[in-house]
């Protein structure tokens, strides 16, 4: 991997993605990234607050804040959690980096999440049963959006990190597809 280039964290919400992303940006010295941030940022409001407008406005602002990231270098950029949802974000964030996946069961993913209130898309009567649909829906586009898929299940954020270090090192200038 050129030392230039992004590294990309994709995966469902509750995976862990700032966490990681926060901890990694350390590790290699690259800028952090937070792609939820740089939405509040564009749309003058909280997340919850741009989803009043609906999930396609918010979309909208996901997508214009994926593309202005393409000129960035030596960055660690955490998504959201649907950014996979529209083929242009994948190309966007495909062709600036590398992009991990970090995949986690749905009940640890479940347990990731259950207390928090800034989830708009899990306030509904049975949320463990909506992230089950919506992972099963999003799962096949994580998994071809990612050039690594990091398997997640029982680990701590450290750990995580360090096994993206070790796949930016081993696979120097190498990523699938």
């Amino acid at each position: 991997m050129s030392n230039e280039r992004n590294i990309i964290l994709i995966g469902f919400m509750g995976s862990g993605k700032t966490t990681v992303g926060r901890l990694l940006s350390k590790a290699v010295g690259f800028r952090f990234i937070d792609t939820d941030t740089e939405i509040e940022q564009a749309g003058g409001m909280s997340i919850p607050h741009i989803f009043t407008y609906g999930e396609s406005y918010f979309r909208d602002l996901e997508a214009d804040v994926v593309r202005g990231l393409r000129s960035a270098r030596k960055a660690v950029i955490a998504t959201g959690g649907g950014v996979i949802k529209r083929e242009d974000n994948i190309a966007a964030l495909r062709s600036s980096g590398v992009v991990f996946y970090l995949r986690w069961p749905v009940e640890e993913l479940y347990g990731h999440v259950k207390d928090g209130t800034n989830r708009p898309l899990l306030n509904v009567s049975n949320p463990m049963e909506e992230m089950k649909v919506l992972l099963f829906e999003r799962e096949p586009l994580y998994v071809s959006a990612a050039h690594i898929i990091i398997e997640c299940a029982g680990k701590r954020a450290e750990t995580i990190t360090k096994e993206i270090e070790a796949h930016i090192e081993e696979h120097s200038g190498h990523s699938r597809g």
